[in-house]
């Protein structure tokens, strides 16, 4: 196993490097050094060594907050980890072909840049590091960054936060016009659903973040629509695995509108929580996710099993409910199954 490079000199090595771009990739080519399991201890070593340099610390603090400026966030908030509109069969072939044939990687999107410091082989160690480990990098980035930096860096991915926050409404709003959704459950068509509810509650949510006139009431309603909404996917679901049936289509549509309404939810409390260890915990938690999207970027495993879950469930079900014919209690019930089975039927 090669030696791990101590936590001190790679800081020294911050100096060293031509940007931003190559100091994040220090900081994660180090974390990836060694074993995964041994990832969150490498992770406290760095902290503790930016800790005792303050200069390297505060160096290092801005070229996240520059990287973090210069591209686009919300390409990561709505892709990243929620399923795209294509089907199971074309995202297989893709996810197959960029293993083959990866695509060149565009230093000005954020999934080629994530994917430029993390990739497939790193799973492991990005789940050894737990959130509290994060949260120290987190508190020492936040407190060794030049305050105008901190200002505009937050500034700017508010208003991604805020983009995001719609286009993730408008996509729930589109879902229920799907035929496999309508199949299932009809009064889609016929009613307001929560689904149209929560475009409109959420383009004046982010107009009232961003005018900074947000109202309580305002928030309380929103999360009422949101509850209704997941809600309405747990019926549909339910309706489906009970009674209609499910195609494989069908259970990807609902992971996916599960996959966007909590992507919502953590968007949201990001821009609402006022408390800054709850605003950093949900900060972590979605930076967390991105990171393990960016390993399963290319698993053809991992999208087939999300995508077929609640498929699985149906056919379980059905089963299960044609088993007990198949169950003989008496001798009379024996045979008569055997006769059945003889005959074919």
């Amino acid at each position: 196993m090669p030696a791990i490079t101590p936590a001190f000199k790679v800081i020294d090595g911050f100096s060293l490097c031509a940007n931003d771009t190559e100091r994040l990739d220090v900081f994660f080519t180090y974390l990836r050094e060694g074993e995964p399991k041994l990832a969150e201890l490498r992770l406290e070593q760095l902290v503790l060594a930016l800790a005792n340099s303050p200069s390297q610390a505060a160096l290092f603090a801005n070229s996240v907050c520059n990287e973090a400026k210069k591209i686009k966030l919300s390409p990561a908030f709505v892709q990243l980890g929620i399923f795209s509109k294509n089907g199971l069969v074309t995202d297989i072939f893709r996810r197959l072909y960029n293993k083959v044939n990866p695509p060149p990687k565009r230093c000005n999107d954020i999934n080629d840049l994530l994917s430029y410091f993390v990739g497939g082989e790193d799973k492991a160690w990005v789940k050894a590091i737990s959130h509290k480990c994060w949260f120290k990098l987190y508190r020492l980035l936040v407190k060794s960054a030049a305050p105008e930096t901190i200002r505009s860096t937050g500034a700017y991915i508010k208003s991604e936060l805020c983009y995001s926050l719609e286009m993730l409404s408008i996509w729930i709003a589109a879902e229920e016009l799907d035929p496999e959704l309508l199949r299932i459950d009809r009064r889609l068509s016929e009613v307001d659903s929560p689904f149209i509810a929560l475009q409109r509650e959420t383009h004046q949510l982010v107009n009232a973040i961003n005018n900074d006139t947000l109202d309580p009431k305002d928030r309380a309603h929103f999360w009422v629509i949101i509850e209704q909404c997941q809600q309405q996917v747990k019926r549909i679901r339910a309706r489906g695995i009970n009674q209609m049936g499910f195609s494989a289509h069908a259970s990807r549509m609902l992971e996916r509108l599960d996959q966007t309404l909590n992507r919502m939810v953590l968007l949201i409390q990001i821009l609402d929580f006022r408390h800054p260890h709850q605003k950093a915990r949900c900060v972590l938690n979605l930076w967390r996710q991105l990171l393990i999207s960016v390993t399963e970027r290319n698993s053809v495993r991992a999208i087939y099993r999300k995508s077929t879950r609640t498929f699985a469930q149906s056919v379980t079900q059905n089963k299960s409910n044609h088993g007990e014919h198949y169950i003989a209690k008496t001798k009379n019930d024996y045979f008569k199954i055997l006769r059945g089975a003889a005959a074919q039927g």
